[in-house]
């Protein structure tokens, strides 16, 4: 998931900053309500790790070793989703 997450950067540009990644059990409600992505403009993939420890080390990885922005949405079991979406005036953060 380290690797797509890297590769999905790499495709639209910019630096790690850019970049929000956050660990949720639900994506679409993250994505789209808490954070304000808009569905059909921005670019905002997200995927299940195998479980909520794998879901964090990647989330960590990403803001620690990657410099990209992110966090969890209350970080516990059955957090397993990872998202990222490329930050925007109207993204929040």
């Amino acid at each position: 998931m380290i690797a797509d997450i890297r590769q999905f950067m790499q495709t639209y540009g910019g630096s790690p900053e850019d970049y929000y990644v956050g660990v949720t059990d639900d994506a679409r409600t993250s994505l789209f309500l808490d954070r304000a992505v808009k569905e059909r403009v921005d670019t905002w993939p997200y995927g299940e790790a195998t479980s909520s420890e794998s879901a964090q080390y990647i989330a960590d990885y990403c803001v620690n070793r990657s410099g990209t922005d992110g966090g969890d949405d209350g970080a516990g079991v059955g957090m397993r989703f990872v998202y990222i979406y490329k930050k925007a005036p109207h993204t929040t953060p």
